[in-house]
């Protein structure tokens, strides 16, 4: 089984891979896509979209994992544009015709290692 985490972020989105079988790891793989801050937000969304699809396209993973959009109370702005993030994450890892191997874990690693389990 071959499991991408995506940890959406505008500045760098966090890409990590890992493959084996059941709770035996062969290996992994760990990275992030830059966007440049004088780049208007459309720019480095489509950066991001075209970056992780490529990245999908290659590795081909079993399952795509996403961790959930936050916000603090004092910067709600941030919450949003995350969630503009994780919309084009969750697009790249669309391909027409398959079927949608995203999964969203708000309890962190202990929701992951449940799902791998």
């Amino acid at each position: 089984m071959k499991i991408i985490g995506i940890d959406p972020g505008l500045a760098a989105t966090g890409v990590g891979i890992v493959w084996g079988q059941g709770m035996n790891v062969e290996g992994y793989a760990f990275g992030s896509i830059s966007t440049p801050q004088s780049d208007p937000l459309a720019r480095r969304l489509e950066r991001i979209y075209t970056k992780l699809h490529e990245i999908l396209q290659r590795e081909t993973p079993d399952q795509m994992i996403v961790e959930d959009v936050f916000s603090l109370d004092k910067f709600p702005q941030s919450g949003i544009t995350l969630g503009k993030v994780t919309g084009v994450i969750l697009l790249a890892g669309m391909t027409p015709g398959q079927q949608d191997n995203t999964g969203h874990f708000p309890q962190g690693d202990a929701g992951l290692r449940k799902f791998i389990e």
